[in-house]
This record gives structure tokens, sequence and C-alpha cells, in this order.
């Protein structure tokens, strides 16, 4: 049975450090004007992305801070980087991509947007992680990463808990150590669950 593991610091650290901040695709008149906007070439390199979905935080609107599911690269344990919205790319909980990405910046201050975007160039290789693999995530805080639904870092899971799972969605703020395991039909399923916390 495989397990990923991503280290305590690096999720840790996902919650204090933001993810690139990127603005997904739109219509066509959003397309090209997002494209003139995003105007100069800022670099691009080769990337090898975790299969497993980690936490990452930016400030919102009105200074709140916001929880989202990111990409990490799957060398993190040397270099910290998270990927939020790669344009070209769906977020997929269980799949790992080599890809070839570009940074494209912009000329002027632009209000309420990323001064940077990333965009697929080119998607190199992509490997579904086999049934049986589990995704551990320790000490995240219920409040964030599920939001009050069946959704964790908005991507869908079931329960696998004989006691059920209630008590971790409806039950407020408090942190707590995850484990899923991917299923043969894809999905995911929350094998293991335990508070660290005293809130609960």
């Amino acid at each position: 049975m495989q397990r990923q593991k991503m280290l305590k610091p690096l999720l840790k650290a996902s919650w204090v450090f933001g993810a690139l901040f990127l603005v997904g695709c739109g219509g066509s008149q959003e397309s090209e004007t997002q494209e003139e906007t995003y105007s100069i070439f800022d670099g691009d390199e080769i990337v090898s992305l975790s299969s497993k979905i980690v936490p990452c935080s930016y400030v919102g609107f009105n200074q709140q801070v916001i929880v989202k599911g990111c990409y990490a690269a799957q060398d993190s344990e040397t270099r910290y980087q998270t990927y939020s919205d790669i344009d070209g790319l769906d977020l997929s909980w269980g799949t790992q991509y080599l890809v070839h990405l570009e940074y494209w910046k912009s000329a002027d201050e632009i209000a309420d947007g990323p001064q940077r975007i990333t965009k697929v160039k080119e998607i190199l290789n992509q490997q579904e992680d086999p049934a049986g693999t589990q995704y551990e995530y320790l000490a995240v805080n219920t409040a964030f990463v599920f939001g009050g639904d069946q959704r964790f870092l908005n991507q869908t899971w079931q329960c696998g808990l004989s006691e059920g799972c209630d008590w971790i969605i409806n039950s407020g703020s408090f942190l707590i150590d995850l484990m899923f395991e991917k299923q043969t039909d894809g999905s995911m399923l929350l094998i293991e669950a335990e508070s660290v916390s005293s809130e609960r």
C-alpha cells in the first residue's frame, strides 16, 4: 500500500505563506483581456506536481484569510512551492503531473488581482495514483478545510469512519489529523481521523 506523506513543516507553512494567486479562464473576451493584461513573459520551468492536494492560504477581500486546495511541487521537502489555479490544468486529487509552466506578469498594478499568473505550456506526463494510495494531513483546522460541508479543500470525499463524520464537519473549529485512501472507483475515503486539540 502506497502512502503519500507531506512533512509537518510544509503543512503548517501552507497556512502562513500564500500560493501564487492566479486567475482562471473565463469567456473569450475575458481571456483576451487577461492575455493583454499579463503580457510580460516572466520565465518558465518544468515542474513535477504531487498528487496530494495541500492547504494553502491567502488574504482576500476585507483582509480575510481564505484557505483552498493547491498543488505542491513533488520536491517540496527541499523547495517549498504551491500552485493554485494553473491556467490550463484542473485541480485533480490523486493525479501526478509533469508540466512545463510559463509565468506571465503585468506591466501595471492591478487592483484586487494577482501580479503574476501561471499557464501550462505543455503537460508532459500525467499519472493516476493506484487504488489504496493514502494521503495524510496533520493538524489541519476543520473550520478552514471543510467549510461546513462534505468537501475537503473543495474536493469530494466519502466517510469511512464507524462513528460517522458529522463530528468533524459540524463541530466548529479544532485541529485534526486525517487519513484519506483512494478507492478502486477513484473516490476518496476518509479512513482515519483524530483530534489533536482540546477545542473539540
